[in-house]
């Protein structure tokens, strides 16, 4: 699967790639031209922000990690992971959709997928007419959700059992943005280069294999 950066950061499916190289060969190359592996836990991230982060709508990136809002959260979350996600509840899912993967309601949810459910605010205030998505969720597990809330479920940035989101939320949608059987790593890039996707770190590795 292709990934889009975020910064200078892009996650890379190694085993997707398609060069006629082992992973080992691949990171030395990598090493070479100035990339550098980072390891990047989403539960582990979102979990830091948990009492520190305030909740703030909108909030911008360049806000993170004091500010979010639901949809800022996950955002920030997949770009610590090198991958680059759109900004709204909406439009995270229907990239899922496109891009990833959408779940059907009977589907074990995992580690790292989007839970969209509806909300009782739009644009900031309440209502009782909203019942299409308004809230996204990180899965810390499939018990548990991590996001940025300022609602009954609580303020800032909080982990809630599913069972209790369910209770006032109503469950609209899931999506997987890493397939299930894809292990991505995260690469800090050179400030050189250009990487734009993962497919540009392809063509660095083929570039160099041609040179040789």
């Amino acid at each position: 699967m292709m990934y889009r950066a975020v910064g200078n950061c892009c996650a890379v499916d190694l085993k997707s790639m398609d060069v006629p190289l082992d992973e080992d060969a691949i990171f030395e190359i990598l090493k070479e031209k100035g990339f550098r592996r980072v390891d990047v836990d989403m539960v582990s991230l979102s979990e830091s922000v948990i009492g520190k982060a305030s909740w703030k709508l909108p909030s911008g990136q360049w806000e993170a990690p004091h500010y979010f809002d639901c949809s800022s959260f996950t955002k920030w979350i997949y770009g610590q992971y090198g991958i680059a996600i759109p900004r709204r509840p909406r439009q995270q899912f229907e990239f899922c959709r496109a891009e990833g993967k959408e779940l059907a309601q009977d589907e074990l949810l995992i580690v790292g997928d989007l839970l969209f459910v509806s909300s009782p605010f739009v644009h900031g205030k309440r209502t009782d007419e909203h019942n299409g998505i308004g809230h996204v969720c990180l899965m810390a597990n499939s018990e548990e959700v991590v996001c940025a809330t300022n609602s009954e479920l609580g303020k800032g940035v909080v982990k809630i059992p599913f069972h209790e989101l369910c209770a006032t939320r109503k469950i609209c949608g899931a999506g997987r943005i890493i397939p299930n059987d894809s292990k991505p790593v995260t690469l800090l890039t050179p400030p050189h280069r250009e990487i734009e996707t993962s497919d540009d770190v392809k063509w660095v590795i083929l570039q160099s294999l041609s040179k040789r």
